[in-house]
């Protein structure tokens, strides 16, 4: 979550400098359903944006919040995975 790595730089660094991908989990852990499409950029462009800075890499990794799994149950669930993937 891109709060947590904002608070943890050191922390964020660590996992990548010991060859682990870090995803995207958005910004702040919101219900994705629940927010305008522009919300949801932005809550996926900040983490992006700041785990390219913290580790120079731009993570291929998202996961929706509150979601169990990639294959999505419910309609509402392909939005955030639409705009995830054109970000």
């Amino acid at each position: 979550v891109g709060d947590q790595a904002m608070q943890y730089p050191d922390l964020v660094a660590q996992i990548n400098d010991a060859g682990h991908l870090i995803g995207n989990h958005t910004f702040s852990h919101p219900h994705l359903d629940r927010l305008t499409p522009d919300e949801t950029v932005v809550e996926l462009n900040a983490t992006a944006r700041l785990l390219e800075g913290l580790t120079k890499y731009r993570s291929p990794l998202f996961r929706a919040p509150y979601t169990a799994n990639v294959d999505p149950s419910r309609p509402e669930d392909l939005g955030p995975l639409r705009m995830a993937l054109q970000n």
